[in-house]
């Protein structure tokens, strides 16, 4: 709905609905917000650290309003949750510093780490444009999965001082982006398919 949704690290999350220029606060309780995610209902799920017990996502059913707890512990629960985001099937991704889970609805979930390295966390998802890849940016380098469970290694070119991964995005011809702690990197052929 054009809004902009801004986490923080001590005070939950802030809203703008003039394109950023003026933010109020969110009803939500003082967690830390690693991210956000809008589903296709409209509904947005942020990853968040803090709560007793600990929460790991909040959801909020106005916009990004007012918050609820949402969605349960996810098997692959510790400390926070770092990114939140789609799967090809339609399912939530949820990466803790466990590791990577899917919410199959209802308050069941599992584990979605198959293929990658014991100890991995993502810190974004971003579904290509077609919905039938998800590409996760990790701590390892960057992932893609076509199930949202299994998942094969995409970091070809990537240095290794690289493959720290803290976020992806496409640009308009297709081509993905991944910001790393050593730079900007971007892939030699489209990936948006």
């Amino acid at each position: 709905n054009g809004d902009v949704l801004a986490g923080t690290a001590t005070s939950g999350s802030f809203i703008s609905n003039d394109g950023g220029s003026t933010f109020v606060e969110s009803q939500m309780p003082g967690y830390q917000v690693n991210d956000f995610y809008v589903a296709p209902n409209g509904d947005v799920l942020a990853g968040v650290e803090g709560g007793s017990p600990p929460d790991y996502v909040v959801i909020s059913k106005d916009h990004g309003k007012t918050y609820a707890i949402g969605l349960g512990k996810p098997p692959s629960a510790a400390n926070s949750t770092w990114a939140i985001g789609p799967s090809p099937k339609g399912t939530v991704l949820l990466s803790t510093g466990g590791g990577i889970d899917e919410y199959l609805g209802e308050g069941k979930w599992r584990k979605a780490a198959g293929g990658l390295p014991t100890a991995v966390t993502a810190r974004d998802f971003i579904l290509n444009k077609a919905g039938t890849k998800v590409f996760a940016g990790t701590t390892d380098g960057v992932y893609f999965s076509t199930d949202g469970q299994n998942w094969q290694a995409f970091s070809g070119g990537l240095p290794p001082a690289a493959k720290e991964v803290h976020s992806l995005a496409f640009d308009a011809q297709g081509y993905l982006y991944a910001g790393t702690i050593s730079g900007l990197f971007k892939t030699t052929s489209p990936q948006d398919k």
